[in-house]
């Protein structure tokens, strides 16, 4: 079972769920959020990779517009989840991502994994950070197609 955190980022704190396994951790992994924020979902998918033997941050990305989002999986939401994922927008999202993976570094190698808005976040971390990346049905990956993948 995880915990809020804190997460310092470029753009401020943003509060983090942190999960963390039970033995030594096989490694890190950044758990991004679909557009309803950080919520009994994403909290559950995080607590899920912990006990499978990695440490997880899943950093709560509308905190730089908006404190506390978790929202249900209703139409109102969905508007206010889209609107503030523009908000936000993609590159600091990735800076957030950034952010956790040094701080989760400390676990061993760090990837993500990225559900809807989140996996567009996790496909451009990929791009430009060189995270190993899963996107679960990235709604604006195909805004990302003229991206250069960084060489490690």
């Amino acid at each position: 079972m995880g915990h809020w955190t804190t997460l310092d980022t470029p753009d401020g704190q943003v509060a983090a769920w942190h999960a963390t396994p039970t033995s030594s951790p096989r490694g890190g992994l950044v758990v991004i959020q679909e557009i309803f924020g950080v919520n009994e979902h994403i909290r559950a998918v995080a607590d899920d990779y912990a006990a499978r033997g990695y440490e997880v941050l899943a950093p709560a990305f509308f905190d730089l517009e908006e404190k506390d989002v978790q929202l249900p999986y209703d139409q109102e939401s969905l508007q206010r989840g889209l609107a503030l994922a523009n908000a936000v927008g993609l590159e600091r999202a990735v800076e957030v991502v950034k952010s956790a993976a040094t701080l989760l570094g400390r676990a061993g190698k760090v990837g993500t994994v990225g559900y809807c808005w989140g996996g567009s976040v996790a496909l451009l971390s990929a791009i430009r950070l060189g995270l190993p990346s899963v996107s679960y049905y990235g709604g604006r990956n195909t805004q990302l197609l003229d991206e250069t993948p960084k060489r490690r």
